[in-house]
């Protein structure tokens, strides 16, 4: 398991148990903790004593599915520790037709007797082409204000922008603990009454409405709801008055008291705590000592688990003539820079995990798969099977055999691979050595020329030994190749040096290949 893995897992672990966690302390003991899909933290409550008092008094009307929370007769959508109380609130309409109005609901009102409404969460919008938009309250400080919004063809006005062109809107003032919306229009819409009928208005969320001039052409306001905040607070003294009252102040164990500019105050776990402030004991530790506890532990183990690997690659690496290649490198002028050694893990992608599909060749000593590397090269790729230790060194000594950078390495991999049975007799053969390309295609008088090569002629021997090789390997067209080796080997010894007579042709599809990567 990678390190990616176990950070996942450790966050999702840490985010179910503070999940859980924060669940089981927002509400006041015994009282209910949800209702639908809304969390209920204390100090608001549902019924009897679960909440401060009347002023956070939550109603959950089960009779909608999921049930649904509300606050007097207004709809609550989420109530958060920091302030903030959701709710959903309809706007207003005022439709005309070639008569005159035709339907409306021209007054929607919000009346919060402790609560301001967020000033800066909030605009007020109208939207409309003969529309005259406006907004009060008298609880909180006593105010009005409004927008207007003209256009004399809908396309005038702008997707997005609602600056007076068939939109606008415009803020209320701080501390408004109610509002009052009306609308009115100068001419009855007459003079745009085929593109727009109506005029409508709302107060809401900042991001929650855009604008498009679509819109204007709009005749049903049956879903005309929006998303407004609202400002909720403990009481309207600052904290330096509220802890005196010792019996009332309402900030628990390790949590602070913060004033608000608004009035009142809240009340926040301190830093390295979290949970409800207003329960007692409900800011808790976060834990994150032992959060810091569990990823050391973490990367200890990911740590001596890599080490252990090392150890084991290194082991596998001495085991399988990692250390004897090396060495032989090291005293072979030119193989170093030729032979590239890969991990385990490079050749199972080149080989799509050693895919049969892959397959070129197979034979005693092992399995020849085509490779294509990172760099879209292809290449072959040979993969032992090493039995015992005994097979080392003949493994190591091919490659090291495919590692010189000259024509008479491919003619000798061609002729050991065909003894060996990796590359049939009649399959084409090819090998890169950086810039170079070789390509073989062994026939059966070329298979004698191998004989030649790989078990040339003894001291004090002559060709007549090589004639009975070729006669014998003529006579035995169905014989197996490996018989005709041994054949080969045992009439014409295995010291001296020939060639290949027979040159290199071209193969638009190689059956081998194999990769210098020197250059």
């Amino acid at each position: 398991m990678g390190l990616r893995s176990v950070m996942v897992i450790l966050v999702t672990f840490i985010s179910v148990v503070n999940a859980m966690v924060g669940v089981a302390t927002l509400a006041k003991l015994n009282c209910q903790n949800q209702c639908g899909d809304v969390t209920i933290p204390y100090p608001f409550g549902i019924g009897g004593d679960c909440n401060l008092n009347s002023n956070f008094s939550i109603t959950c009307d089960d009779t909608y599915d999921p049930p649904k929370p509300f606050y007097g007769n207004i709809e609550v959508l989420n109530i958060s520790l920091d302030g903030h109380l959701r709710i959903l609130m309809f706007g207003i309409y005022d439709c005309y037709d070639q008569s005159g109005p035709s339907s409306s609901r021209i007054w929607a009102s919000l009346q919060l007797a402790k609560f301001p409404i967020n000033n800066t969460i909030n605009k007020f919008t109208a939207i409309g082409c003969d529309t005259i938009a406006m907004v009060g309250g008298l609880d909180g400080p006593n105010y009005a204000t409004g927008c207007l919004s003209l256009c004399s063809n809908i396309s005038d006005a702008i997707n997005g922008s609602c600056s007076g062109i068939g939109c606008c809107e415009t803020t209320i003032p701080q501390g408004a603990r109610s509002y009052n919306i009306t609308l009115a229009s100068t001419d009855n819409h007459s003079f745009v009454l085929s593109e727009n009928p109506c005029s409508y208005a709302f107060l809401a969320e900042v991001g929650a409405y855009t604008f498009s001039n679509s819109d204007l052409r709009r005749d049903n306001f049956t879903d005309l709801n929006f998303p407004v905040t609202v400002d909720w607070t403990i009481g309207e003294i600052n904290c330096s008055e509220a802890k005196k009252d010792t019996t009332n102040f309402t900030c628990m164990e390790n949590s602070e008291c913060v004033d608000l500019e608004i009035g009142g105050y809240l009340c926040n776990c301190l830093e390295g705590f979290d949970g409800n402030p207003y329960l007692s004991n409900g800011c808790q530790g976060t834990s994150s000592g032992l959060l810091c506890f569990l990823v050391a532990i973490l990367l200890l183990y990911l740590m001596l688990k890599q080490r252990q690997i090392s150890k084991l690659r290194e082991k596998y690496f001495q085991q399988n003539g990692g250390n004897l290649l090396r060495e032989q490198l090291s005293h072979r002028q030119g193989c170093s820079d030729n032979v590239k050694i890969f991990a385990a893990e490079e050749l199972e992608k080149a080989t799509n995990n050693y895919h049969e599909s892959r397959i070129l060749g197979q034979g005693g000593q092992g399995t020849v798969y085509k490779g294509i590397l990172a760099d879209n090269r292809m290449v072959a790729i040979k993969k032992s099977r090493i039995g015992d230790q005994s097979q080392v060194e003949p493994f190591i000594n091919e490659i090291l055999v495919t590692g010189e950078d000259d024509e008479t390495s491919v003619r000798r991999v061609a002729c050991r691979s065909s003894q060996s049975g990796d590359l049939d007799p009649r399959s084409s053969f090819e090998m890169q050595f950086g810039e170079k390309e070789f390509s073989l295609e062994l026939s059966e008088k070329e298979m004698i020329g191998c004989f030649e090569w790989v078990a040339p002629y003894p001291m004090g021997s002559s060709s007549h030994d090589v004639s009975v090789v070729q006669e014998s390997f003529e006579g035995r067209e169905a014989a197996n190749v490996m018989n005709v080796v041994q054949l080969a080997t045992n009439q014409v010894g295995d010291e001296a040096v020939s060639h290949i007579e027979k040159g290199l042709n071209e193969r638009p599809e190689p059956g081998l290949g194999v990769e210098n990567v020197g250059n």
